[in-house]
């Protein structure tokens, strides 16, 4: 076999295209996402050393095993998988399984010919700051997820905590409260419409500016109208001025989220799985950044593009963005690789629809700005004063590659541009050709959409771009987050689980304090923090939190036992004690139905079926107490005592005989079995037995009941004391046809 040097990706879907842009003297091999891991039975975290754990994921050893196997023939292991945390780590990760002194880690943020050639012959050393960010924010999850996790059981199943999880659900419903105590006030506005325009009522403010009015009173707006209506109107003031209105930087992964959904109706997690498949497609650059800027080859790119179907909206210099302080700089914004996509490369509609909005966007930024010529005229009507404003477009600049309103998009409502105004003069009379007065009143803070959502976690610094999305996902997967025509609003689990966190771990659920934490990690990613001194400094109030929290939800459970009990699966009252502690006894849901659990728990363990009760056997182990319960298999008896093992059939018998040793037949409730069990352990579906009581058919060779079974070949009628008498017939022969044998 020729020489060749090994290249690790992670996903499976760039094989192709990073080997045939490589070329020969490549092998490609795919890690398929994280492989290495803590263990999922057990937390895996030494808190006093930070000393981690790491397993082979079970489903990957497969995986492992050819990336061992390839990198045995590989005179060189080039680690390439993507340019993020996540990435680094993936890679560090290789490297340890691989045993790799010195690992090489190929960096590309696009899959393109020269992008790959040129990461190739700069490989370098892994940065191990980035590998410890990602396992500090491993470690913080893990203990969070594991630690804090248990505890709301008293709550239901299927609960969970998260650094990013727990702090966005507060935010979602912090605007909830906000809604339900906010307290609409009333308010009157007055329009007066003229010939091709209209003007709002309008009063100075405490800085001196004019701003459209709203009277607090009807009254007070019916006097303005009756004033308005009697009077001349005549314009006072006119004010026009040239406006620049600037290109928006490229996209990160949070405004193409938000533009998306603006613009396409996507949700992030659409909008996610589309630039996944074109950034591995390698028709757009990586796709998980908070970055905004551009490498200058790019923006060679985007001047060329725009030079040649526009000149005119080509700067002299190509704008600069800056990102955000906590942005990883190294990074470009989304953009399109190469102006058009190659013809082998094939796209589905909703890839082109967001690869042209991702084009457009990059192409825009690159443009020179809109020219607007903004008049405000005030008009004057004895003591009330009316505003117009009109907008007119005078240089489209970067508008020119941007569908309408998509330079406003990051939001879910984009603002309209307003009316042109005819040419107007000053002290020029206006006939008025109505008055309207409209009542309405002042409106609540709106609810977040999927998108709006994302734009405030990324305003709060809570996640960065690979968990903004999941981060989501998680929230309606446990149904804390529900959705009603596009609006997110947390449901009354999701309410309970967050004012329950909100008592037992104030700073785990407050955004400052997670964007605080978020920044520290990004020091250590950039190797001005120790990632093991950074946890212990968060442990160490997190760990006292954790010690009280036990008592504290327990004790905020009880005080708002109304309130939990008006989650569908939240545990419920009922009045019953534990026959082990004497605790109250709550009804829970579990995976496999309805249960009773004791309050204690932990400390008291018992759990049964909402059938038990009281039975009058001695427990035949330690003569305690027993109690009954209706099991999918009949009637059972147990012990209650903690650790004993004492257990009773209590099922009742039928008058059926057990064709194999002449015992009663017990109800073990879809069958019917031997009440000599073990000895004997003949058992018969009950349905199968009524069918064959009622034919009455009876075997030739030992006279006992024909029952129908099924076998390989299908239904067949064979005898009850099968196997000890193998007799069978066809299941549809007549009774004269019978196989004998």
């Amino acid at each position: 076999m020729s020489p060749f040097r090994l290249v690790v990706v992670e996903s499976s879907a760039k094989i192709a295209k990073v080997s045939k842009y490589l070329g020969p003297g490549f092998k490609v091999v795919a890690t398929l996402g994280h492989f290495r891991d803590l263990p999922e039975d057990e937390l895996g975290v030494e808190t006093s050393t930070w000393r981690l754990d790491y397993v082979l994921q079970a489903s990957k050893q497969g995986v492992v095993s050819k990336l061992k196997q390839a990198a045995e023939g590989a005179t060189e292991v080039l680690l390439a998988t993507d340019a993020d945390r996540e990435g680094e780590a993936i890679s560090w990760h290789v490297a340890q399984v691989l045993g790799l002194k010195a690992p090489r880690r190929v960096r590309f943020r696009e899959i393109t010919a020269k992008a790959l050639k040129q990461a190739v012959a700069e490989a370098a050393p892994l940065d191990l700051h980035l590998v410890d960010a990602q396992q500090a924010r491993r470690v913080v999850d893990r203990l969070v997820g594991y630690q804090v996790s248990p505890l709301l059981r008293a709550f239901g199943s299927n609960h969970s905590a998260g650094r990013v999880q727990s702090p966005t659900l507060q935010v979602v419903v912090k605007r909830e409260l906000e809604r339900e105590a906010f307290k609409a006030v009333p308010f009157w506005t007055l329009t007066a419409f003229y010939e091709g325009f209209e003007a709002t009522a309008a009063r100075q403010n405490a800085t001196g500016e004019w701003a459209p009015a709203r009277f607090e009173s009807q009254q007070a707006a019916v006097d303005a109208e009756k004033t308005a209506r009697e009077v001349g109107h005549q314009v006072e003031a006119l004010d026009t001025q040239r406006v620049e209105v600037k290109p928006k930087a490229p996209f990160t992964t949070s405004t193409m989220q938000q533009s998306a959904s603006a613009q396409l109706g996507f949700k992030p997690k659409q909008t996610m799985q589309l630039a996944q498949a074109l950034f591995e497609k390698g028709v757009i650059t990586y796709h998980r950044t908070d970055s905004v800027a551009l490498s200058d080859e790019a923006i060679e790119l985007a001047r060329t593009i725009i030079a040649a179907h526009r000149s005119e909206l080509l700067p002299e210099q190509p704008p600069r963005y800056r990102s955000a302080s906590d942005a990883q700089e190294a990074h470009e914004a989304i953009r399109p690789t190469a102006a058009t996509v190659d013809s082998d490369t094939t796209l589905s509609a909703e890839e082109e629809q967001l690869l042209g909005l991702i084009h457009r966007r990059f192409l825009a930024s690159q443009c020179k700005p809109s020219l607007v010529e903004r008049t405000v005229a005030r008009i004057v009507a004895g003591p009330v004063r009316f505003l117009a404003t009109g907008n007119v477009v005078v240089f489209d600049g970067f508008r020119a590659f941007l569908q309408a309103d998509e330079d406003s998009a990051d939001l879910e409502t984009a603002t309209p541009e307003e009316p042109k105004l005819p040419r107007l003069k000053l002290q020029q009379q206006l006939p008025v050709r109505r008055l309207e007065l409209r009542g309405d009143k002042t409106k609540s803070p709106p609810r977040f959409t999927q998108a709006t959502l994302i734009k405030e976690m990324t305003r709060l610094g809570i996640g960065r771009p690979s968990t903004l999305e999941p981060t989501l996902s998680t929230l309606f997967e446990r149904t804390y987050l529900a959705e009603e025509k596009k609006a997110v609003l947390p449901t009354p689990r999701g309410r309970v689980v967050a004012a329950a966190l909100c008592a037992a771990f104030p700073d785990l659920m407050e955004a400052a304090f997670t964007a605080q934490m978020e920044e520290r990690l990004d020091e250590v990613a950039g190797g001005r923090r120790d990632w093991r001194l950074e946890l212990t400094q968060w442990h160490r109030p997190f760990e006292k939190q954790l010690q009280r929290a036990t008592g504290t939800i327990a004790a905020w459970y009880n005080a708002h036992r109304e309130w939990v009990d008006t989650v569908s699966d939240a545990p419920k009252s009922t009045g019953k004690s534990c026959p082990r502690c004497s605790k109250e006894l709550l009804l829970k849901t579990g995976k496999n139905g309805a249960f009773l659990s004791c309050s204690g728990y932990p400390t008291c363990s018992y759990s049964v079926d909402p059938s038990a009760r009281a039975s009058t056997l001695p427990c035949p182990v330690c003569a305690g107490p027993m109690e009954e319960v209706d099991g999918k298999y009949g009637k059972r008896a147990r012990c209650v005592r903690e650790g004993c093992t004492g257990r009773a059939d209590t099922s009742s018998t039928t008058e059926h005989q057990c064709p194999m040793c002449a015992g009663a037949l017990r109800d073990k409730g879809e069958f019917l079995g031997c009440s000599h069990y073990p000895s004997c352990k003949f058992s018969i579906d009950k349905s199968a037995l009524t069918k064959a009581v009622k034919k009455s058919r009876r075997c030739p060779r030992c006279q006992q009941l024909l029952v129908e079974k099924r076998g390989p070949r299908g239904k067949f009628v064979g005898c009850i004391t099968f196997p000890r008498c193998r007799h069978a017939e066809d299941a549809k022969a007549p009774v004269a046809e019978a196989r004998h044998g």
